[in-house]
């Protein structure tokens, strides 16, 4: 929150910069989450699912996904930026 108040002080230029940082985190929680999906297919496809730590990888991915916001979080954020 401090972040986002420094950020506004700037006035336009901060309300660029913001927007610009909410579509990166939009797009970087969207692929990551693709990233974690094929890994798991890739591996189980050649049966090292278990025998790997893809798994916890994929689990720990899951974890941040929700504790830093979802794509649609992101985008909702974004949306009611632009409206402001």
């Amino acid at each position: 929150m401090a972040v986002r108040v420094g950020i506004n002080g700037f006035g336009r230029i901060g309300r660029n910069v913001l927007r610009a940082a909410t579509m990166a985190k939009a797009f970087a929680s969207d692929a990551y989450a693709q990233l974690g999906g094929t890994a798991i297919q890739v591996f189980g496809g050649i049966g090292f699912t278990w025998e790997h730590d893809i798994h916890l990888y994929y689990k720990r991915l899951l974890t941040v996904a929700h504790a830093l916001g979802t794509a649609s979080d992101h985008l909702e954020e974004l949306a009611t930026l632009a409206i402001d």
